[in-house]
């Protein structure tokens, strides 16, 4: 392939994600999620009361991009974040009542509409 073939299969593919993110998010407005925080919420419950460094890895991000998907979803109590008791420096993440209501209806949500 020559650079221009690359660059319009990189631009393609930037293009269907970008629609593909907007469509999720417009589908989720009404349970004020975004698509990402609606991944942030099952990584979390997938595995049960990560890390915060256990989800990072997970998610395959980064701190900063981490703390700014939980910061939201803490002040709608729909994560609680807290320190390990045995090692105070690490903080543990877990769903909320809250939050695990908002990400089964958001996993309905994205079931039905994006058919």
């Amino acid at each position: 392939m020559s650079f221009i073939q690359n660059d319009d299969l990189c631009s393609a593919f930037l293009r269907l994600n970008r629609r593909l993110s907007r469509k999720i998010n417009a589908a989720l407005k009404i349970h004020e999620l975004t698509g990402e925080q609606a991944v942030v919420l099952q990584t979390i419950a997938a595995l049960d009361c990560p890390r915060v460094t256990d989800l990072r890895i997970a998610l395959g991000l980064d701190p900063s991009t981490v703390s700014a998907n939980l910061k939201p979803l803490s002040k709608r109590q729909f994560v609680a974040i807290t320190e390990d008791v045995v090692d105070r420096r690490v903080r543990r993440v877990e769903l909320t009542p809250q939050g695990l209501s908002r990400l089964q209806s958001s996993r309905k949500i994205l079931k039905t509409r994006m058919r």
